[in-house]
């Protein structure tokens, strides 16, 4: 027989549904962002009109964050900075930070590239479990740099940095934290940069989760992701979180000053300084950021996403891509010579078992190889080899990129005579450093973590971010040398310092061999150090890892100018002025010669560029 609800069914029913919803917390939000949102700004107004947000702000409102917000497309990266009566956080985050649904939650759209490089994995964030502290009005996550996928099976790699908390009068009691993130394709050096907000409580109250990404440095996969997702915090007693806020403070106050790139204009006003020259040639679209850094003052520009600007443009990642090769390999083997007299000499062969051909690199030295000239290639036309190297980057394990590194290349002239551009190379190189070092010093030692990290990079006071070096997914963590770190752009000033303003000095002590270091800025008696890049070409050298440019006729100078620079795949450079400034500029467009050269008058402005 069929039953009927009756009154004393449904009425206890109803009145449980309503008490549910009434007493329903911040933290049992449930709402999940449809990886195919379609929800128009309308409709977000309907869903929440009952809610009665009020106050300034209009987007990650209260309302919207306790409930879900969806939207069919990104929106203005401004909302994850204050809106709304901003005051002094009332509640105290540390502990543990979970999201929920990453794999299947979150909208994507791809913005360029290469399409056959997209896949629906790469549509949705990475699992987020991490821990968090508090420091005053900011937030800082217990674990700093790229963290590694150790199997190399996730498309994606988190870098965290630190953000900011605080309340606002609409917030209903509840703190707002923002914290900037990146995503790092595993096993390459392409950054994505976004930010995550959420309310919170010192109870482990706590919303859902929006996140956005609209900006990346990164040539050959371009996208934006956003979406609404839940979360959990569960509150924990970090015993490291009084080192991790005293390390965070010094990190802050050894920032260079900054100052708005167009503030060129008040401190030099008799330069007649022509601002649009800073960045000329590429499109505000392919633009991550750049800089002028004269001496002690860093001048920059603002970080632009396709919508609106970066609000962390100090934490913002930079991927290194191949001024690793000048910044990473070059300078580790000028500490080396300068701690080991003679190690530039030494052979490739003595310590990377892998290359035992004899024909091929019986006399090839580290130096050979950090100069891209051991003598081993197939064309010597520019880029034709480093362009066939796809199963070099794609090899997960060090076994399998030294075994391409040691034989991929014929024999074709002496060590020494002809350049040719290989990121091979520079594996090989970093690999046979760091054998070197163990040999030195123990097993326990890295070339990276110790005599770059540790030796220099902690004494100029550079960003945990810049302190890991991306690694071969095997027992071997092999740093890769030739590309795969991670900057920020206040790194990018002070390593360019202790190169140009400081010749390689910390504190007035001498870290790396001058003379090496001298060829490498084309400042010895032998200028133009090195190899021309191809034997038609008198105007690009390569030495000790370091590009050289000749750039008299472009700063009308009577006498040779020589511009040492360093260069990454996709559009970046940094270039090392013969007047102590640098000039820097992060894009993925490609777009190289034809932009910073502009910048140059500009500086030459300021103070001549031409040498006696």
């Amino acid at each position: 027989m069929k039953r009927f609800l009756t009154v004393d069914v449904v009425f206890p029913v109803l009145i449980f549904i309503l008490y549910f919803y009434a007493n329903e917390s911040v933290a049992s939000a449930t709402a999940v962002q449809s990886s195919s949102s379609t929800s128009s700004s309308k409709s977000i107004a309907r869903n929440f009109e009952k809610c009665h947000d009020q106050g300034i702000r209009k987007t990650l409102t209260f309302c919207q964050l306790t409930k879900s917000l969806q939207t069919d497309k990104p929106i203005d990266m401004e909302v994850f900075t204050a809106q709304d009566q901003q005051s002094k956080a009332s509640n105290t985050f540390q502990g543990k930070l979970t999201l929920l649904g990453e794999s299947t939650g979150g909208s994507f759209k791809f913005r360029g590239g290469i399409k056959a490089y997209d896949s629906p994995q790469k549509h949705h964030l990475p699992e987020f479990e991490f821990e968090f502290v508090q420091s005053g009005d900011s937030i800082i996550p217990v674990e700093r740099g790229v963290i590694r996928s150790y199997d190399g099976k996730d498309a994606w790699e988190y870098i965290l940095e630190p953000g900011k908390v605080w309340d606002e009068a609409t917030d209903n009691g509840y703190s707002r934290a923002a914290i900037p993130f990146a995503l790092q394709l595993t096993n390459q050096n392409c950054v994505h940069n976004g930010v995550l907000s959420f309310l919170f409580k010192d109870d482990g109250s706590i919303s859902n989760v929006y996140y956005q990404i609209s900006s990346e440095t990164c040539l050959t996969y371009k996208a934006d992701f956003w979406g609404s997702l839940n979360a959990t915090y569960r509150p924990l007693k970090i015993a490291s979180a009084s080192l991790i806020k005293s390390q965070y403070e010094r990190e802050v106050s050894n920032r260079m000053l900054t100052k708005p790139i167009s503030e060129l204009l008040n401190d030099y006003p008799d330069a007649n300084i022509n601002l649009r020259q800073f960045g000329r040639g590429i499109s505000k679209k392919h633009m991550t950021l750049y800089g002028l850094v004269i001496r002690n003052i860093h001048y920059v520009s603002s970080c632009e996403t396709r919508n609106g600007n970066y609000p962390f443009c100090d934490v913002l990642v930079l991927p290194s891509y191949s001024t690793a090769k000048s910044m990473f390999a070059g300078i580790a083997l000028m500490r080396l010579e300068k701690q080991y007299p003679g190690v530039k000499n030494a052979l490739i062969s003595d310590y990377v078992d892998q290359c035992n051909n004899k024909e091929m690199w019986d006399n090839v030295t580290f130096e050979h190889t950090l100069d891209m000239a051991t003598g081993n290639y197939s064309s010597k036309n520019i880029q034709v080899d480093e362009s066939k190297t796809g199963l070099f980057f794609t090899a997960f394990t060090h076994k399998n990129k030294i075994f391409y590194a040691c034989n991929k290349w014929p024999h074709k002239v002496e060590p020494g005579t002809q350049w040719n551009y290989h990121t091979t190379d520079t594996y090989l190189l970093t690999t046979a450093m760091n054998n070197f070092l163990k040999e030195k010093q123990g097993m326990e030692h890295d070339i990276y973590s110790q005599t770059i990290a540790a030796e220099l990079w902690s004494a100029l006071n550079l960003s945990p971010t810049a302190m890991i070096s991306k690694r071969s997914y095997d027992s071997n963590a092999q740093a890769w040398g030739g590309y795969g770190l991670n900057l920020h752009r206040d790194d990018v000033a002070k390593v360019a310092n202790f190169l140009n303003l400081d010749q390689g000095k910390i504190n007035g002590q001498q870290m790396v061999e001058p003379e090496m270091l001298k060829q490498a800025m084309q400042r010895s008696e032998a200028s133009p150090s090195g190899l021309p890049i191809n034997t038609n070409s008198s105007t690009t050298y390569y030495k000790n890892g370091f590009w050289a440019f000749k750039a008299n006729k472009y700063i009308d100078c009577k006498n040779k100018v020589w511009i040492p620079f360093m260069s990454g795949y996709g559009g970046i450079n940094i270039s090392l002025l013969p007047n102590g400034m640098t000039f820097y500029y992060f894009s993925d467009n490609n777009d190289f010669f034809g932009t910073w050269v502009h910048a140059l008058g500009e500086a030459n402005k300021i103070s001549s560029l031409c040498t006696s």
